[in-house]
């Protein structure tokens, strides 16, 4: 008889930060989650949002769906973080997907669960698996395989051979919230957590920032730094706009919880 997965909405409560609602937990809490998920046969998606993702969604109206019916959306980013106490709540931890990912390796190794890695380029990833296989010698790799794939249909079928317990899909927002959003049923895998660049720096391919930065906002000008072609829309147009829009959505006192 076939496992039947169901919904669940570990945390409730969520914060509402331009219409989307941030999930107030620490790493400890994602790593119990994920564990009762694959313990009792739920299913969950993780989204790790950052003000970037939040102002994009703000316009696209299939990526605040996503976001909308994960189970998780985590506060990716200090820009976030701050947003939050800025808008009269509480302060939350900031939870981000590559240091989500190395809890998520540890407490796997620990237990048994069997992780698949989708996404980066091929040189990219095989760099990035030999740097998790040294790290955690005992950690079960289902598989793994490249985001550069042409059919769906083909990829969740070669997922769903292996049967993996958790699905980390490394493909860059809001490519991978979609990607999740439109398989995740034909999947039918207990946890799936959109990691973004996560496999390129645990691969070294790109430097992560100092923790100095990390801890005071600055890792987007970091990330800045590295690409500005690539990058200078999304962090200095996105984030005024994410800047403006916390704004007025403080004098208009809708920063609250919701369910």
């Amino acid at each position: 008889m076939p496992c039947i997965r169901i919904r669940c909405s570990p945390l409730k409560n969520k914060i509402n930060v331009l219409k989307v609602g941030i999930t107030p937990c620490s790493y400890t809490e994602i790593a119990k989650t994920i564990a009762g998920a694959i313990k009792t046969g739920t299913t969950i998606h993780i989204v790790t949002a950052n003000a970037a993702m939040i102002t994009a969604a703000w316009k696209d109206r299939q990526l605040s769906r996503c976001l909308d019916e994960a189970e998780m959306v985590t506060a990716d980013g200090m820009s976030v973080v701050w947003a939050i106490r800025f808008l009269g709540n509480k302060a939350i931890d900031r939870v981000t997907g590559i240091d989500a990912a190395y809890k998520i390796f540890k407490q796997a190794e620990k237990l048994g669960h069997r992780i698949f890695l989708l996404g980066a380029a091929q040189e990219v990833l095989m760099s990035a698996v030999k740097v998790i296989q040294k790290q955690f010698p005992a950690l079960i790799l289902a598989g793994f395989h490249h985001g550069y794939f042409k059919s769906d249909t083909v990829m969740v079928s070669i997922i769903k051979k292996v049967r993996p317990d958790i699905l980390l899909v490394g493909m860059g927002f809001s490519m991978q919230e979609k990607w999740i959003y439109n398989n995740k049923t034909s999947l039918d895998i207990p946890v799936i957590m959109g990691v973004g660049g996560t496999f390129d720096v645990i691969s070294g391919e790109i430097p992560r920032a100092p923790v100095w930065m990390q801890k005071t906002g600055l890792e987007w000008l970091f990330r800045l730094l590295q690409e500005p072609q690539r990058l200078w829309k999304r962090y200095l147009v996105s984030n005024t706009m994410f800047i403006y829009n916390v704004l007025k959505m403080k004098l208009s006192g809708k920063g609250k919880w919701i369910q």
